[in-house]
């Protein structure tokens, strides 16, 4: 998805009204002052704060944690390079009173790391898990946003600026009012199309994901023997190795199955190599 994201957002070549690639076919771009470049007319600057909210996780006590327990834990250690990752190093069993709601995750939730390598993002695809401190839920105002901002949040220029505002250059930090400022041309209308476009892609990753993670637990714990860290290693590149299979798999089905958006990424690439 990232490269049909990168087409409409970067290019600025979505499908116009006669269905042809916008920048490429000679529709009106307008230069704008404040990010110094040309945009497509109808576009605005906004900052992600209008589109987004961004949620710290609960700062849990150590005295909370379990190793075998009700709620998987998530950290910033498990929000990584290629999404999250669901093996966790702690449980929770009991809900502490003054956490918040949104705390407990549910499918198709998008998380992003914000110390370390800040910027990283993933969704969620199982239920019974709960978010600590250090990373952030991303609540769109619109739910029928939620896989354009998952895409954009993918994106390599809108991780570069949250890196770059970021605090130091060995540990970086974010607050969740830092990650809301960052400015990006929107469209509302574009956004929604695309969101459309990809939210059966998003789907079904999440599905197959959802199942992989079944998999996994039956394949490593119900063994007789306890799990050494070489198992953990090996059921984290496991589940990796899954979702790029995953990925391979939605694309293809959501290719098939909606047959009517072929055209359009058609359209993408006979405007790229041309």
């Amino acid at each position: 998805m990232s490269f049909i994201y990168k087409y409409w957002f970067f290019q600025f070549d979505f499908p116009n009204k006669n269905k042809k690639p916008y920048k490429s076919s000679g529709s009106n771009m307008v230069k704008n002052e404040i990010l110094r470049t040309y945009l497509p007319e109808n576009f605005e600057i906004i900052p992600l704060s209008k589109i987004a909210s961004f949620l710290s996780g609960y700062p849990f006590s150590k005295s909370d944690y379990v190793k075998e327990g009700r709620y998987k834990l998530i950290t910033i250690k498990n929000v990584q390079e290629n999404g999250i990752n669901l093996n966790v190093d702690n449980y929770i069993n009991n809900t502490p009173k003054g956490m918040q709601d949104y705390c407990n995750l549910k499918p198709y939730d998008i998380l992003l790391s914000l110390t370390g390598n800040v910027g990283r993002s993933g969704i969620i695809y199982s239920k019974g898990c709960q978010l600590n401190q250090r990373v952030a839920l991303v609540k769109p105002s619109d739910p029928n946003l939620n896989s354009y901002i998952y895409c954009m949040l993918k994106s390599e220029w809108i991780r570069n600026k949250l890196q770059n505002i970021s605090n130091g250059p060995s540990q970086s930090n974010l607050s969740t009012t830092e990650v809301e400022k960052p400015l990006i041309p929107f469209n509302n209308e574009i956004a929604i199309k695309f969101a459309n476009l990809t939210k059966p892609i998003i789907k079904n990753i999440v599905k197959n994901l959802s199942k992989n993670q079944r998999i996994t637990k039956l394949l490593f714990n119900h063994t007789p023997y306890k799990r050494t860290s070489r198992d953990i290693w090996l059921t984290s590149k496991l589940s990796f190795i899954l979702l790029f299979i995953s990925i391979l798999l939605s694309i293809f089905f959501c290719v098939s199955k909606f047959g009517k958006f072929i055209s359009i990424f058609l359209l993408s690439y006979g405007a790229i190599d041309g």
